[in-house]
């Protein structure tokens, strides 16, 4: 019996030598093959992902834009349409950020904004003169379909007024020389405190 093992194990150990590969330059360079190959694959993953990020970053900014742009409170006056994004108040101050988009879809033309009177469901009226349009007090000229951002600050608005009644406001504007006043009008505007 010891015979049969120490034979078996002898058959097994040969076979072993003789089937066992001595050199292994070939794998060696395989695996180099393919440690760079995983390198290159590497890289390409990361750019891959850094573009990625990019494109997540530009779809969200395209998201909020649209937004912007397909606001339901909307108004016109002369061929500009006027829309509202956000009614923020700020809860220690009373003032109420008014946030909006105008649209000339007309002709050329400069937009200066004049004053804002807002009213809250008593009746009770508030006046700014604080405006503005394309972060200016002026455009001089407003083109023809681009969105510019416009922007209403009321002070002393009564904290947690729910609503504005109605919003209306005046704006200087001209069409070449020729004076052509905008007047426009929102009603009902929720307003959101923080």
């Amino acid at each position: 019996m010891k015979k049969m093992n120490l034979l078996t194990y002898v058959l097994i150990l040969s076979t072993t030598i003789v089937l066992g590969q001595t050199n292994c330059t070939e794998l060696e360079a395989d695996n180099a093959s393919l440690k760079s190959e995983l390198i290159t694959k590497d890289g390409i993953i990361t750019t891959q992902n850094v573009t990625i990020d990019q494109q997540k970053k530009e779809i969200l900014y395209y998201k909020e834009t649209l937004a912007l742009i397909n606001s339901k409170i909307t108004t016109e006056n002369k061929e500009v349409t006027f829309k509202i994004n956000s009614v923020i108040g700020n809860s220690d101050t009373g003032t109420v950020m008014i946030e909006g988009i105008l649209i000339n879809n007309g002709v050329l033309r400069s937009i200066q904004g004049h004053k804002a009177n807002a009213f809250d469901p008593k009746g009770n009226g508030i006046m700014s003169y604080k405006m503005t349009v394309g972060n200016e007090t002026r455009i001089a000229k407003l083109l023809k379909d681009i969105p510019t951002k416009f922007t209403v600050e009321l002070n002393e608005l009564v904290s947690g007024t729910p609503i504005i009644t109605a919003l209306v406001i005046d704006f200087y504007s001209n069409v070449g020389y020729k004076k052509d006043a905008l007047n426009i009008v929102f009603k009902n505007l929720n307003v959101l405190w923080e």
